[in-house]
């Protein structure tokens, strides 16, 4: 929520606040398997960094490409 608090769009936020609630459920989900061969605070950082140099296009595909592997993690763990 801190990279989009700059954002005038009150729409837009209650949006994002309520897919980040949403998102809880797969986080504990997440944080209770153990991932292999992957360092998640590693990518967290990388998007950090990505957002802090006002790299949009790379911080987009790096939250996505997150994003996207952390759910086809969990759909493995899950069936």
């Amino acid at each position: 929520m801190a990279l989009l608090s700059a954002c005038d769009s009150s729409i837009l936020l209650k949006f994002c606040a309520q897919l980040y609630d949403q998102n809880i459920r797969y986080r504990n989900i997440a944080e209770t398997v153990a991932y292999s061969k992957r360092n998640t605070n590693d990518e967290h950082k990388h998007i950090v960094k990505l957002v802090l140099e006002r790299n949009a296009d790379e911080a987009v595909k790096a939250l996505v490409d997150h994003y996207t592997r952390t759910g086809q993690f969990l759909s493995k763990q899950l069936k």
